[in-house]
């Protein structure tokens, strides 16, 4: 009888160990990222999903300051969250970062679907953009350079 209810007891807690590891989510750093190329002075990296199917997706963006991604849109919203630095994000067919809104850390954007819109580093700076997929880009202007998604 001891035996068994070790057994029993041995086995819950192997359980909740399997549980616990099925359970514990997916965790990444920025420095464990591949990043790649996106535009002039900054960089991106898928965080999480996958950006050509349906479900969403995270991305890390690194900008440089004065980095920038011409004005381009997206037919789903899409989310900025500011991590580190300043960005400006602004509306419209041309890149005025003048007149954009300056978003520091914590900082967010909601992006409206088709909203045409850029983003460029005020300083060295770190956001997520998160959305639904699957992700299309369209640059407003042909040759207003463009995004290379990982």
């Amino acid at each position: 009888m001891k035996t068994t209810t070790l057994f029993f007891a041995a086995a819950a807690v192997l359980g909740t160990r399997n549980l616990r590891a099925q359970n514990a989510g997916r965790m990444k750093d920025l420095d464990s990222l591949q990043w790649r190329q996106a535009g002039a002075g900054v960089e991106m990296a898928l965080v999480d999903g996958n950006p050509q199917s349906t479900g969403d997706f995270t991305f890390a963006m690194r900008f440089k300051a004065g980095g920038i991604i011409p004005p381009h849109f997206h037919p789903g919203e899409t989310r900025v969250l500011v991590i580190r630095g300043e960005v400006r994000v602004g509306f419209g067919d041309e890149a005025d970062t003048l007149h954009a809104r300056v978003i520091g850390p914590g900082g967010f954007a909601a992006i409206p679907a088709n909203a045409h819109h850029f983003e460029a580093g005020k300083t060295d700076a770190v956001v997520f953009l998160t959305g639904p997929g699957p992700l299309k880009t369209t640059m407003v202007a042909p040759s207003g350079g463009g995004m290379n998604h990982p």
